[in-house]
């Protein structure tokens, strides 16, 4: 079952850290990518108001790779598929690093 947006939460990937996910680039084309890090961005509200928890994380993928930014879905057995819109932030010789963001103001 896919997840919900609505639903996810920091916790929910930082579990997940270091494990590796598939990105759909194409339709029906995957490749590996790796969770490198989950970073908390605090909070607009308080959570006893109904806030929830900003936070982004960072993915790794073949250097090879050469993608634009825009809604890709991941795919993960416990997470399910997840749409997401990723932006490549930097490349170096061991991986092209995409980052999402998810603001909760």
């Amino acid at each position: 079952m896919p997840a919900s947006l609505d639903t996810l939460a920091r916790a929910d990937f930082a579990t997940l850290e270091g494990q590796t996910l598939a990105l759909e680039w194409a339709e029906g084309q995957t490749t590996p990518a790796t969770l490198r890090q989950v970073r908390s961005l605090g909070y607009h509200r308080p959570p006893d108001a109904g806030g929830r928890e900003s936070f982004r994380f960072l993915l790794e993928i073949a250097p090879t790779f050469t993608l634009p930014q825009r809604i890709y879905a991941l795919h993960h057995p416990t997470l399910g598929r997840i749409e997401l819109f990723l932006v490549p932030i930097a490349r170096d010789a061991a991986a092209l690093k995409l980052e999402a963001i998810f603001n909760f103001a």
